[in-house]
């Protein structure tokens, strides 16, 4: 054998050091194969590192020895735990269930990877993992380990709060993963945040590994697209689409906005490059702008759904609400997909009127488009009441 291995193998140094995460230390969780994928890329990184749970610092060598310049924290409510502190390894004495605690550690080491092999109840990881995951960097992994502890014969020592079902709550993160674009939009600002920032939910033997979405930098992609593009004397349905990801992927305002007006010199009054300008101006805060962009693009286009919800959207955020109805009764008209939710907001817009006739007969419109939305069969049944 040779005598310097230079790239340490995960799995071997959990085995040396007597970690159970390893494959062959009892009970021998086998993950260490597992994390070694998916946090090899951070090996150099000057990241951070949460674990919590300490026990007796095994794993704390492990991660510190793995990763090359990380900082590795360990939280633990048991003070004893303090002695496996030295060197990049810290270690804090606290409750995952005090938020000010989380707080000032999470501000102190934002991190980049978070495992939690704490103490296996369904309330405390849910709860962790809602306060910590906002905290974890872009393209940062979050770990939960010993599922195990909810099925079979440890479910009833590990039941906990029986309102948490540890197996529900992550399998329900994953079909929001499936459903992508189709997941329903959930209430209350932490379960939003997660689900609109969970990149990938992973189930591993005992554990779940799920990522955040990272903040990708263009630069490299658009300098390839633009020499692209000048080689090959693109149209303006390929200028347009380089417009759209740069939209979508929040490049400068200012540098879209240059763009467009210089694809509009040649393209005068072409209705997708005018929304999408729209859309620009509205993110630099010139609505009136953005209104008059709008409102050429219905005059061009007044079958586009799409143009008069812009519309719609801009006349709400300037405050002129009667603006606002008049373009949503437009995007309805058209009884495309979608006519539900402009129909819903006019619902609610005369209801906030007081004009509780007209509120019932949008929402009961509402309700015939989309007959399975119980919530909107639920204000129907309301504002029926209320007409008595």
């Amino acid at each position: 054998m040779p005598d310097n291995i230079s790239i340490p193998d995960l799995d071997m140094l959990g085995v040396i050091h007597g970690t159970d995460k390893s494959s062959s230390v009892h009970p021998a969780w086998d993950y260490l194969r597992h994390y070694e994928r998916v946090i090899r890329r951070f090996k150099e990184s000057p990241i951070n590192l949460i674990e919590i749970g300490v026990l007796n610092g095994s794993s704390l060598k492990v991660w510190n020895e793995f990763l090359d310049n990380a900082t590795i924290v360990g939280i633990d409510i048991n003070p004893r735990c303090a002695a496996s502190a030295g060197g990049r390894v810290k270690v804090e004495i606290g409750s995952v269930e005090d938020p000010s605690f989380l707080q000032r550690v999470t501000a102190q080491y934002p991190p980049s990877v978070v495992i939690d092999d704490g103490s296996h109840l369904p309330e405390h990881i849910v709860y962790t993992f809602e306060k910590l995951f906002p905290a974890l960097l872009p393209g940062g992994v979050y770990i939960v380990e010993d599922t195990e502890f909810q099925f079979g014969d440890h479910a009833e020592t590990w039941k906990g709060d029986r309102s948490v079902s540890l197996k529900a709550y992550f399998l329900d993160l994953a079909a929001s993963r499936m459903a992508y674009r189709m997941a329903e939009n959930p209430s209350g600002w932490d379960r939003r945040y997660i689900v609109q920032n969970l990149d990938s939910v992973e189930f591993v033997g005992g554990a779940v590994i799920l990522t955040k979405k990272d903040r990708r930098n263009h630069e490299n992609a658009l300098s390839f697209a633009d020499g692209y593009l000048r080689r090959s004397n693109p149209g303006l349905d390929q200028r347009l689409r380089l417009v759209q990801y740069m939209i979508k992927h929040e490049i400068e305002p200012s540098r879209i906005e240059d763009m467009l007006r210089a694809i509009l010199e040649h393209a005068a009054a072409n209705p997708d490059a005018m929304w999408l300008l729209s859309i620009v101006l509205d993110r630099m805060n010139r609505l009136d702008e953005a209104a008059d962009l709008a409102l050429e693009c219905v005059a061009i286009e007044p079958h586009k759904q799409h143009h008069w919800q812009h519309l719609a959207y801009l006349e709400q955020r300037r405050g002129r609400e009667d603006d606002e109805l008049a373009a949503l009764r437009q995007a309805a008209a058209l009884k495309q997909d979608g006519a539900a939710q402009f129909l819903s907001r006019i619902a609610s817009i005369l209801q906030g009127r007081g004009d509780i006739g007209g509120a019932l007969a949008a929402a009961e419109q509402a309700s015939s488009v989309s007959p399975g939305d119980a919530g909107m069969k639920r204000i129907v049944d309301d504002l029926r009441s209320r007409l008595g």
